[in-house]
């Protein structure tokens, strides 16, 4: 007698089902984090908003370090995201400078519940090694962005200056950004600060270090300095 073969079951397999587990974590944590800060959020509280118990929480994340850390990519990525949106290969230096300086401006202020994890990484990097560290390769990826691109300007032959220093020139370049949009996140200051004024700090940065002569086109309309669809399209 022929016994019948059974019809296997078919659903996610366990290993997408892992990983959105291991997605919905991170998100909720993000939550967390940006509302209670670091010291108030535990692995219990994120376990309670997931809906699993703290152990399955720590199967994918060994420590709160280890959850604040996978957290933070995900503001990496969702930075990266909005900066890359507003490239087109077409841009010249000049243009991706000042894309790139503004768009983080413009992420920042769009983004705030993830702006706040970077607030919390820039604050707690004074205090504890853990985060200093964090902080210290956030630091080198972002002035050498910035070094990319002044490079490329000396090739395109749109900025003029001594190449011995342009790991400086990124620095400040750098320290400008971060300043404008801690600034725009932790106060009214974008209300009474208006957009323009940043652009014509950004100006005479750019010409006295770069001797750029002009601001580029895409960013000369005031009333669409910050406007997302317009920038992607200039």
């Amino acid at each position: 007698m022929k016994t019948r073969k059974e019809t296997p079951k078919r659903g996610r397999p366990k290993k997408a089902i892992s990983e959105s587990r291991k997605d919905e974590i991170v998100r909720v944590a993000l939550q967390q984090f940006a509302e209670h800060g670091f010291d108030n959020t535990s692995i219990p509280m994120i376990a309670r908003k997931v809906g699993i118990s703290q152990p399955a929480v720590v199967h994918y994340f060994s420590s709160k370090e280890d959850l604040f850390s996978e957290t933070f990519q995900l503001v990496l990525t969702s930075n990266r995201n909005v900066i890359e949106s507003l490239h087109s290969p077409y841009d010249d230096a000049p243009k991706r400078l000042y894309k790139h300086v503004m768009g983080n401006v413009l992420w920042m202020t769009s983004k705030k519940e993830e702006a706040s994890l970077l607030l919390l990484l820039y604050y707690y990097a004074q205090l504890r090694p853990y985060f200093s560290s964090l902080y210290s390769r956030l630091l080198e990826g972002a002035v050498t962005k910035f070094t990319d691109i002044l490079l490329a300007g000396l090739r395109e032959k749109h900025f003029h200056f001594d190449p011995t220093h342009v790991r400086r020139y990124s620095t400040i370049l750098h320290n400008f950004a971060l300043g404008a949009c801690v600034n725009r996140a932790t106060t009214a200051h974008a209300q009474i600060y208006p957009h323009d004024n940043l652009l014509h700090e950004l100006d005479t940065l750019c010409m006295s270090l770069l001797d750029l002569k002009q601001r580029p086109k895409a960013f000369q309309s005031n009333t669409k300095l910050f406007d997302l669809d317009y920038l992607i399209g200039s």
